[in-house]
């Protein structure tokens, strides 16, 4: 018997249909906004006790290259899965805003990746639940996975390019 391979669009549906799968990914790409946020002020209130300008420029770290993912977006101005496709996702509508490249893991991945450099464990925590909150992102058609994987590559590539030009 030949598994027949499905298609992204199948696959969006079946998630979405199922309402417990639907609220698992909820709660984990809430959990992950959430452990993101506690680890970004934990970062800067630590650092600042430490060295007020240690605390700005890293903070600079994270704003610039979030800045310049948000106008990456306006210029790209990519569809979500759910303005192309057939169905509605999370919120029981079409969601109209650009999708590429996902500022969410973005965040998660840069907030995450500088924190490896600080509190390594915290980093790693905020890193994993980034990963789990990128793929329910993609599940419940918020974006493709081009935008998850293109937001994580920026967010981890500008926090070390960042560490090595304004804290080292």
């Amino acid at each position: 018997m030949e598994k027949q391979k499905k298609s992204f669009e199948e696959i969006l549906r079946e998630t979405n249909e199922n309402d417990t799968t639907k609220e698992i990914l909820r709660i984990i790409s809430l959990a992950s906004v959430f452990v993101s946020a506690y680890a970004f002020l934990y970062l800067i209130i630590s650092l600042c006790a430490k060295d007020i300008w240690l605390a700005v420029r890293a903070v600079l770290i994270l704003v610039i290259p979030f800045l310049l993912v948000s106008l990456v977006r306006y210029i790209v101005k990519a569809p979500r899965p759910t303005e192309l496709f057939d169905f509605y996702g999370e919120e029981g509508k079409k969601k109209h805003s650009h999708a590429f490249p996902s500022r969410h893991a973005f965040s998660a991945f840069a907030i995450g990746t500088l924190m490896l450099f600080f509190h390594w464990i915290l980093g790693l925590i905020t890193l994993g639940l980034g990963l789990l909150m990128a793929i329910g992102r993609v599940l419940l058609g918020h974006h493709f996975p081009r935008d998850v994987i293109a937001g994580a590559l920026i967010g981890i590539i500008s926090s070390v390019v960042g560490y090595l030009i304004f804290i080292l």
